[in-house]
């Protein structure tokens, strides 16, 4: 689900959203080291890349090419015919047939919408149109007046949003309620293309769309994969740490990977669905550990949302293995006691039941 790629502003002084595989002595090249297979995907990258013990085939470059494609045509907002694009045009609020696959996931974005308080929110697509953010980047030069936001908040809430798996549908309760899931849509593709590596007999891979990455097993070379969190700087961005990972997925949300000047004033690409807003405290990155890149994608970003004393809260209260950062005079780090105790040794977590994800590769033509 297209989203333009995102990169951090120079001088920025808390954790980047960018994550990296390591390179340098510990990612030095095996001659054995497959080729990444790397392409374009909602309008940012991809790239997988292979231990050196892996062996990947035509048959397997193919079938993530259709993994990718079959989320495009079912979740994007960036194209007018896709399932979801169709339901949002939609103004009935009767149930509304859709893919097993897309109530898969519309469900679990509910979900995580009452896990999270509303925190996260997949009904906020009318406010993104309303600020000029996501797909609707650049079409208003002013902010949505007091009225205007009043307006947004009775139309968004996932309360507002139902999804049913048999016969599949979504239903919404208001006419103009809209529906963006670009705050799960890569950790989702990221976690379906890892399930299709391993139906190929694939065991050794990172995979990394935008920043949000899982990965399993071993780099070449031997030893597990080390996943960089940079520090930017006023000359470029530094590793500040690295993370070992034998199994598991890391993504990140922040503040500051796309902003948009509106009058005198710049905003992030984060809305607070609880607002209507973007969000404007001095959280400015979050980045989650978890078995599903799919729940650590919407998690970061809901626990961004939450800000600097309810983020790290809720964080506890979940075992939430997450990394947040503050910016402003004062920039500071704050780690879960679960990301610590994950980052002492190589990070290993069991592998994810994502019934979104299973859904969805049973509608696409991949041999097991």
């Amino acid at each position: 689900m297209p989203s333009a790629t995102r990169s951090c502003r120079a001088g920025a002084s808390v954790l980047t959203l960018t994550l990296a595989l390591v390179t340098g002595a510990v990612a030095a090249r095996a001659t054995d080291e497959p080729s990444p297979i790397r392409g374009a995907t909602m309008g940012t990258y991809y790239a997988i890349h292979l231990g050196s013990r892996a062996a990947v085939t035509r048959a397997v470059g193919d079938c993530t090419g259709r993994v990718l494609a079959r989320i495009d045509a079912l979740l994007s907002t960036w194209r007018s015919d896709s399932e979801i694009a169709r339901f949002n045009a939609s103004r009935s609020v009767d149930w509304v047939a859709v893919s097993p696959a897309t109530a898969a996931v519309v469900a679990e974005a509910i979900a995580t919408s009452e896990l999270t308080g509303g925190a996260f929110d997949p009904t906020i697509g009318a406010v993104l149109a309303a600020w000029g953010l996501g797909p609707y980047a650049g079409s208003v030069s002013t902010p949505p007046t007091a009225a205007a936001t009043a307006d947004l908040r009775a139309r968004v809430g996932h309360r507002r949003l139902r999804a049913r798996a048999r016969p599949s549908a979504l239903r919404k309760t208001v006419p103009d309620l809209q529906v963006d899931l670009s705050a799960m849509a890569k950790g989702l593709a990221v976690d379906a293309l890892a399930a299709t590596l391993e139906r190929a007999g694939i065991g050794d891979y990172l995979i990394d769309i935008g920043g949000e990455m899982r990965a399993r097993g071993e780099r070449p070379g031997g030893g597990p994969w080390r996943i960089g969190l940079e520090r930017p700087d006023g000359a470029g961005a530094t590793i500040a740490r690295a993370v070992a990972v034998t199994a598991g997925a890391l993504a990140t949300s922040g503040t500051y990977r796309r902003r948009y000047p509106l009058l005198a004033r710049t905003v992030p690409d984060i809305v607070d669905p609880r607002t209507a807003a973007p969000v404007e405290h001095a959280l400015r990155v979050v980045s989650v550990l978890d078995a599903s890149a799919t729940r650590a994608d919407a998690l970061a970003t809901a626990l961004l949302v939450l800000g600097p004393t309810d983020g790290p809260e809720l964080a506890r209260r979940l075992g939430v293995a997450a990394l947040l950062g503050t910016g402003g005079a004062h920039p500071a780090e704050i780690a879960t006691p679960a990301f610590t105790a994950a980052t002492a040794a190589a990070v290993d977590l069991p592998a994810p039941a994502v019934a979104a994800v299973q859904t969805l590769l049973e509608t696409v033509d991949c041999a097991d």
